[in-house]
């Protein structure tokens, strides 16, 4: 069984920023209160927004949250929250719990990068080899949704967010430009290998985990995210797409000054008359303050900017109220914003541009014509061919295949020597053979179905996704005190799934895995 519940989970993810008990009408014994809050006396805790559905938020209608109590009180209530903390949370209208106020520049700290993936038909595996493959840590929660998936890192330190201003008096919020810059980048590099959502709110709201049932990956003795090792990754996966972007053709300035206006990528946005707002999409409010801004960083009268922008609403199939409109240009040319957002502009030019363009620090590329795909090397088909037969004929039930080394070849039509070649060549594929002579038995299978595997038998051990994986393997394997690493995961449950089947350890197998 679980040592832990869903609210420990959410007290990891928010990194214990909220009160442990409810100042008014806690059912907590009060000398624990009290204990508890003469501990906390001098840290400020925050608040986070929660929503009972899907329409109700779209609504605005929720309510806010500061204790951890409240939260295990109402799970079974709600459908999204805000997993990043606010400084405070406000109402628009209390009585009708309408929520105002979830913008990130009140954010008190950011707790997590979350993702999103709107699809089920996604390979689980392939968020952590991703990662892997990437330099970056595994996730540290994954969490089932209606329509998907979303995984979350959680910072080992947040990035507490502070108002600050600099030389020319501009309001800056240092900690989350960095914090939205390191996100930017892990969407982008992520978006090699998964269908993330590229133009999901990473600092709004998400499906809360209100059930421990609704977890497919949670492991309590795993690290938190490294805070700082996150930046540096960052920082070189910046260098890394500079060093890749030297073939592109330099077309732009980056600093967006004087000008700015007379940007082609200004011109292409606001000539897009599909502009909608929906999910998914960074939508018309986004891209009417960002032009606003690009006219104020160009010294346009904000009257000037008012007809211009005004007009391009009004041409839209889909236009926002007159109201909303005057609201983004008054907060452009409020003055509380450092110029136009690097990653607002790229992620508007990707969903809504007409040309395509990469930002660095020196300047805005277009992309030079692309070369023809070169088709791939014989061992990769091979290699794809090989994975797909497997994966037809195995389950995370039954995640292995039995068949020969011989046999496979002529079923796939493979010499026997480009076989053993694309093995020795694959970090995907694994072959096991337990047994010698004619007693051998030969099995396949794939690391994604392993994975599958290994989540599909915690689950239905517990349900939970809280079990140890030192439960799960024979005692000559595994020394109960010893906790394997997930690097070996795979490994270690291939040796006892064989294990049982083959019912003697002195049948070790051999093994072939790239």
């Amino acid at each position: 069984m679980s040592n832990y519940s869903i609210v420990d989970v959410i007290q990891f993810m928010t990194n214990n920023s909220l009160l442990l008990y409810k100042e008014k009408g806690s059912q907590a014994p009060l000398d624990k209160r009290l204990e508890y809050k003469k501990r906390v006396k001098k840290q400020h805790k925050g608040a986070i927004y929660v929503s009972p559905s899907k329409e109700d938020l779209v609504r605005s209608k929720g309510w806010v949250v500061t204790s951890y109590e409240t939260l295990s009180e109402q799970l079974n209530q709600l459908s999204h929250w805000t997993p990043n903390t606010y400084l405070y949370g406000e109402y628009e209208d209390r009585k009708n719990r309408i929520i105002k106020g979830f913008t990130k520049e009140k954010l008190k700290q950011i707790n997590v990068f979350g993702f999103d993936i709107d699809t089920k038909n996604v390979d689980l595996y392939a968020i952590f080899s991703g990662c892997e493959a990437l330099g970056l840590p595994w996730p540290n929660v994954l969490l089932e949704t209606p329509r998907g998936f979303q995984f979350f890192f959680v910072l080992d330190t947040p990035f507490f967010i502070k108002k600050t201003s600099d030389s020319a008096g501009n309001t800056r919020y240092k900690a989350l430009e960095a914090a939205e810059r390191v996100y930017y980048n892990m969407k982008q590099a992520l978006s090699e290998y998964l269908p993330v959502d590229i133009f999901a709110n990473g600092f709004g709201f998400f499906r809360i985990p209100s059930s421990l049932e609704y977890l497919r990956y949670f492991d309590p003795n795993q690290d938190k995210t490294n805070t700082k090792e996150l930046i540096n990754w960052s920082m070189d996966f910046e260098k890394k797409q500079l060093r890749k972007n030297k073939h592109l053709n330099l077309v732009k300035t980056a600093k967006v000054t004087g000008n700015t206006i007379h940007k082609k990528w200004v011109s292409d946005l606001i000539n897009n008359r599909q502009v909608q707002g929906k999910k998914g999409l960074v939508g018309r409010n986004n891209l009417i303050l960002t032009l606003a801004l690009a006219h104020y960083e160009s010294g346009v009268e904000q009257s000037v900017a008012f007809d211009t922008l005004d007009q391009f609403n009004s041409n839209l199939e889909s236009p926002l109220s007159h109201k909303q409109v005057a609201i983004a240009i008054k907060s452009a040319y409020s003055g509380k914003y450092h110029g136009v957002s690097r990653i607002h502009a790229e992620e508007l030019i990707a969903q809504w541009g007409q040309s395509e363009f990469i930002s660095g620090r020196q300047g805005w590329y277009k992309h030079a014509k692309e070369r023809e795909d070169r088709i791939r090397s014989h061992y990769e088909e091979w290699e794809a061919d090989l994975i797909a037969y497997i994966e037809q004929n195995t389950t995370p039930e039954e995640p292995f295949y039995s068949c020969s080394l011989a046999e496979m070849s002529k079923r796939l039509g493979m010499a026997l020597s480009s076989l053993k070649e694309t093995l020795k060549r694959s970090k995907t594929l694994i072959k096991r053979t337990t047994g010698r002579g004619r007693a051998s038995k030969t099995v396949w299978s794939t690391r994604s179905m392993m994975f599958k595997a290994i989540l599909a038998k915690r689950q239905q051990r517990t349900q939970q996704m809280a079990i140890s994986f030192a439960e799960m393997l024979p005692d000559f394997v595994l020394q109960q005190t010893d906790l394997p690493s997930f690097d070996h995961l795979i490994r270690l449950y291939e040796v006892d799934l064989l294990y049982e089947s083959q019912g003697s350890p002195g049948n070790y197998p051999r093994s072939r895995t790239g």
